[in-house]
């Protein structure tokens, strides 16, 4: 549904999954960048497609490490939108520079 609706407004999504279960149902609705976190070259996917469409808003269910690896992705003066808590864990990792917003 979601998806749906960002297409309907021309906003490129980068899906984060965790399965190659997911990526083939992703894939079969027509999403162009999926990352399989599971996957060893997850990063330098990540690098690839954050070069290639400069996210500037994350949306993040998983919270945990998750939130300040998201921001890594990013850059700066960008937003994570943290919705959700699966891992369990608070949002970790995140390097102060993201907050203030500096290179």
């Amino acid at each position: 549904m979601a998806l749906k609706l960002f297409a309907d407004v021309d906003i490129t999504v980068i899906c984060i999954v965790r399965k190659q279960e997911q990526v083939d149902i992703l894939s079969a609705l027509g999403q162009k960048y999926i990352a399989d976190s599971s996957k060893e070259d997850f990063k330098q996917v990540m690098a690839k497609y954050s070069a290639e469409l400069n996210p500037t808003v994350a949306l993040d269910a998983i919270a945990g490490e998750a939130t300040g690896e998201l921001l890594t992705f990013m850059g700066m003066n960008s937003t994570v939108i943290v919705y959700g808590l699966l891992s369990y864990k608070n949002s970790t990792n995140i390097d102060p520079l993201f907050l203030m917003g500096r290179d």
